[in-house]
């Protein structure tokens, strides 16, 4: 769900294998480079291909809870977020000035839920 909403708001970075295919050896780098994570530049194009697609196809989530006990009724919250990474989402600057990072990690509440305790 989640996804479907990022892909559909346009800032998730997604490319076919084809576009991969495509870039050549010192373009992969460059990536790699702009990503922070060439770490060796002595690799076959294959495992620098291999590296790019990892990071441009990994999302990060964050799922935080809380939970307490008020007047003798428990409540839990839980929440799942994306994590901003311009590896996985279009930068700002991509998308014309859009505010990728508040848009992806905009909170979203998937469970609230009280009970009555016992005495």
């Amino acid at each position: 769900m989640l996804l479907e909403e990022h892909e559909k708001e346009g800032p998730v970075r997604y490319h076919l294998d084809a576009h991969y295919n495509a870039l050549t050896t010192e373009e992969t780098k460059s990536r790699l480079r702009e990503l922070g994570e060439l770490k060796a530049a002595d690799a076959t194009r294959e495992e620098l291909l291999e590296l790019v697609k990892s990071y441009e196809r990994t999302r990060h989530l964050m799922i935080w809870s809380d939970h307490s006990s008020i007047m003798n009724h428990g409540h839990i919250l839980l929440t799942a977020n994306a994590i901003y990474d311009p590896a996985f989402y279009f930068i700002s600057a991509e998308l014309h000035g859009k505010d990728v990072q508040e848009l992806v990690e905009k909170p979203r509440v998937y469970i609230m839920a009280r009970c009555r305790g016992h005495n």
